[in-house]
């Protein structure tokens, strides 16, 4: 276990997958553990950890409060890695996989979502874990227009 519960954090459940909402500085404290699928820390620009691809950084500010990293944990995590651009940590029952995919130039969006979609979910089939429990996606300036329509 974590100890995450500990110090100060909210959490909930969700079969074999648990999520506790923490400060940065505490999920940081248990990173080490084997329980720890990921820590996504909410900082307000797109970033991963090159040395543990459990943890991310998410481009969406924390919107109330303290608690600015998001938690996954599972009953033991089995291997977490890279495989190309997609880090990744494995459970006997949940795999966290994630992507950052700038948008090329030149590339409609539409195209480039379907790209990134297709390359996760054949990542995801490829490692047994043909069923999707949660995706999210940040895209920049959502509502802008391209092409003459917003791009949301």
């Amino acid at each position: 276990m974590s100890g995450i519960q500990n110090h100060g954090s909210v959490g909930r459940s969700c079969g074999p997958v648990r999520l506790e909402y923490c400060d940065l500085n505490t999920s940081l404290l248990a990173a080490n553990s084997r329980d720890v699928l990921a820590i996504v820390h909410f900082c307000g620009h797109n970033r991963r950890d090159p040395a543990d691809p459990r943890r991310i950084g998410v481009g969406l500010p924390v919107i109330a409060g303290d608690k600015d990293a998001e938690v996954w944990l599972t009953d033991e995590v089995a291997a977490s890695g890279w495989e190309g651009d997609i880090g990744y940590a494995l459970g006997q029952d949940v795999l966290f996989a994630h992507l950052l995919a700038p948008e090329p130039a030149g590339c409609g969006l539409s195209t480039h979502v379907y790209d990134v979609y297709r390359e996760l979910l054949e990542f995801a089939v490829r490692k047994g874990y043909p069923h999707l429990l949660r995706v999210w996606n940040y895209i920049a300036d959502i509502h802008a227009t391209s092409e003459g329509m917003e791009r949301y």
